[in-house]
């Protein structure tokens, strides 16, 4: 499956670690567009996300936006920004997890100490809340654009995420 943003992305929007290698934080890219974003907005508009995202039409979903809506004007960050927290998200907890060929190890060094599993949690859990507040908004432009997306679920009926905790 094609990756909708990529390291380079993410650290426009997050304090990525230049060290880190682009494949180990493409599988949280993939954790977080495959499992988070697919349970916001359901199989249907995820597939259709996926067909589309480089049409032009689509580019203020991912990248954001200021819109008007009944003579107002609203504004979002775009999916990109979503699916960026969600990644980041899973990745702080392991950030310092290594896999070697003797084992699971967390590097620490004499000029640092290793954040404490229970701060990186509350950390990743703080990202996990702004990713689901961006998407609130994001997912109001959505709706507010029915003729743009018309296998959104329609809120009524298969909707996005109604609670967001």
């Amino acid at each position: 499956m094609e990756l909708l943003i990529n390291l380079q992305t993410a650290s426009k929007y997050v304090p990525i670690s230049q060290g880190i290698d682009k494949n180990t934080f493409e599988v949280y890219i993939r954790e977080a567009q495959q499992i988070d974003l697919f349970n916001l907005v359901g199989e249907r508009f995820f597939n259709d996300l996926l067909a589309n995202h480089l049409q032009q039409s689509w580019q203020p979903l991912l990248k954001g936006c200021i819109y008007q809506y009944n003579n107002l004007d609203y504004s979002h960050l775009g999916l990109e920004n979503v699916i960026v927290y969600f990644a980041y998200a899973r990745y702080l907890p392991k950030a310092n997890i290594v896999s070697t060929s003797h084992g699971i190890v967390t590097k620490k060094t004499q000029y640092s100490a290793a954040l404490s599993f229970k701060e990186a949690k509350k950390t990743a859990n703080e990202y996990r809340q702004n990713a689901k507040f961006l998407f609130k908004l994001v997912k109001d432009y959505v709706v507010r654009n029915p003729d743009t997306f018309p296998n959104a679920p329609v809120e009524k009926k298969e909707s996005f995420i109604t609670v967001i905790n």
